[in-house]
């Protein structure tokens, strides 16, 4: 029977691999096995969503060899069943809405959006993915629409997966690095200023909220228009009260906390798929149930000043009894 609400839950691209080997025989470890167990039971009872977002197509279409490419995206599809998740900008100009009302009296904001949806076009925040069947004159309106569902079913399949062949070729480009190399090395650079400074909380934390501020400055600039208040006004509140409103816009928030936490592990080095890990710890734990994370994220998450709604682990053997918590806690 299927739940009014399913547990969502959010796995880095290295536990999608782990459970994958596990699937596949490449790889023997008893705990993942058991999750793996009770991923798929949940799964095909409709208990347990475990979407992909758009991060998770990037990065198994960058993966050189083809054979296990495509078993790794044959696999992401089975268990997420199409199931994905909005990107960051299709969420957060909504969390603005709501916090400039809540806290500043702007209007009432447009309806929530849709945080997990199907296919790659919700994952990268289109319509719909739009496959042109051609016109056959012998074929009525429901067989055309079984068609059109059964080859929109396998271009799914195919477009995580990727072709069969290594990339870059045929004119389909290998996802290219370059914006999160580049990303990665300039927050190196800063990692190494703060450190030359001496690195402390509160210098972190400023800094990291600033940054929040300039990368949602144009979602923002509208709504506080709106509710007849200047970008100045906000500012002349001081550090506290710009902190307290972005506290109210959940997704960003997170990141100022992981990225303050970031900065103060002097040890912590930015890698380029950070530039992804980054924007999806962050969404994930604000509107996932359960995250099964890379380590060193995992780690960040509980050293940071963020308040996830998620409960985060690094070890898929935990899974099991995190989805019954979770799935007490929501009958409760």
């Amino acid at each position: 029977m299927k739940r009014e609400q399913m547990i969502h839950v959010f796995l880095d691209q290295s536990r999608w691999i782990q459970l994958a080997q596990v699937a596949s025989g490449r790889r023997e470890d008893e705990g993942t096995r058991q999750a793996l167990e009770v991923l798929r039971d949940g799964v095909s009872r409709e208990l347990v969503s475990v979407p992909l977002c758009s991060a998770h197509y990037i990065e198994t279409n960058r993966r050189l060899n083809p054979e296990q490419r495509r078993r790794l995206g044959a696999f992401m599809s089975e268990i997420s069943r199409g199931h994905t998740m909005a990107t960051i900008n299709d969420v957060t100009p909504w969390e603005v809405e709501v916090a400039v009302h809540g806290l500043l009296g702007g209007p009432v904001p447009g309806p929530r959006p849709r945080i997990f949806g199907l296919g790659v076009a919700h994952a990268f925040g289109r319509d719909k993915l739009r496959l042109a069947l051609p016109d056959v004159a012998d074929l009525d309106a429901g067989r055309r629409a079984n068609l059109h569902r059964t080859l929109t079913e396998a271009v799914e399949r195919e477009l995580i997966g990727g072709p069969p062949f290594e990339l870059p070729a045929h004119g389909i480009a290998r996802p290219d690095k370059q914006i999160a190399q580049n990303w990665a090395r300039a927050r190196n650079e800063r990692q190494a200023e703060f450190v030359k400074w001496g690195v402390n909380g509160d210098r972190a934390w400023r800094v990291a909220i600033g940054a929040e501020y300039v990368d949602i400055l144009d979602m923002l600039i509208g709504p506080l228009s709106r509710a007849g208040v200047e970008l100045s006004e906000l500012c002349d509140q001081g550090a506290e009260a710009m902190t307290e409103f972005l506290s109210a816009i959940p997704t960003p928030y997170a990141m100022a906390c992981l990225d303050a936490a970031a900065i103060c592990n002097q040890g912590f080095s930015w890698e380029a798929n950070d530039f992804h890990d980054l924007i999806l710890m962050s969404s994930a734990s604000v509107y996932c149930d359960v995250i099964v994370g890379e380590t060193k994220w995992v780690n960040l998450l509980h050293a940071s000043r963020a308040r996830p709604q998620a409960t985060v682990t690094k070890d898929l053997a935990d899974l099991p009894i995190l989805l019954v918590e979770a799935t007490r806690a929501e009958a409760s």
